[in-house]
């Protein structure tokens, strides 16, 4: 299905989403909606982000606030319930991945070598096997998602170098989740853009990295965002590698909806 007929849906659908989202942030809720138990499948993904929290913390906060700004880019984009969840399950373990990525290169505190970046790129495919082994409706659906998560909309990624819309929607939405995330975050060989500097990235890689049409999406709904860098990190101080030292303020959270403790 090609992204603008995913987003011309019905308008009646927005009562749904609006009615639950969030639910499908804070999942907390014993009720099934629309006939899926959300809460059950959620909660059998749990030790896989145990897991991930426990091998890499920066990785798995990572996560929470990707899986925040994707739901909002999904919001905007009217996917219905169903497809938010699935679209919540594909981001929280879009990293999943690095779990099989040894530590000298997953929590090396410098640059990649081209030798170790090949490693890491590896994680998608990584993420996808354990994925798929998940006991949770779509599970098939969201290894995919996963798996391209890096492709870029001009081919240029990886794994598959796929291009344009034969890259799973959800797989682009959570691409400019990531990039923006990952941006404004502080890491040892780099100080984090400012959200400004994000944005102008952003614009400049719609086309070709991003999707443009989901591009222009997430610039409509960045601003008012929760996962604004400057919404979550007071100024100078932001959630940062587990290579550097910088203390996180007592109490501050990524954000709603994170599973982070």
């Amino acid at each position: 299905m090609t992204t603008r007929a995913i987003v011309n849906k019905n308008s009646d659908r927005m009562r749904t989403w609006r009615r639950n989202l969030q639910f499908l942030l804070n999942t907390g809720d014993s009720d099934m909606i629309d006939g899926h138990d959300y809460e059950a499948a959620w909660g059998s993904s749990g030790a896989l982000v145990a897991a991930l929290r426990v091998r890499d913390s920066y990785t798995q906060l990572h996560s929470d606030r990707v899986v925040g700004l994707a739901v909002e880019l999904g919001v905007a984009c009217r996917l219905d319930t169903h497809e938010l969840f699935l679209l919540k399950m594909g981001a929280c373990f879009h990293d999943i991945g690095k779990i099989g990525i040894p530590d000298q290169i997953l929590l090396k505190p410098a640059e990649l070598t081209d030798e170790e970046r090949t490693v890491m790129r590896s994680h998608p495919d990584k993420g996808a096997e354990i994925v798929g082994q998940l006991f949770v409706e779509g599970a098939e659906g969201i290894a995919t998602t996963v798996r391209h998560h890096h492709e870029h909309y001009d081919g240029e990624g990886y794994p598959n170098r796929l291009r344009g819309e034969a890259i799973p929607l959800y797989s682009r939405m959570i691409s400019l989740a990531d990039s923006y995330d990952a941006m404004v975050t502080r890491r040892p060989y780099n100080p984090g853009k400012t959200h400004e500097q994000a944005i102008a990235v952003i614009r400049s890689e719609a086309g070709s990295k991003l999707d443009p049409y989901l591009s222009r999406k997430f610039l409509g709904i960045i601003d008012a965002s929760d996962y604004r860098i400057d919404a979550w990190a007071p100024t100078g101080r932001r959630w940062s590698h587990p290579g550097l030292s910088a203390t996180i303020p007592a109490g501050l959270s990524p954000g709603p909806g994170s599973s982070a403790g």
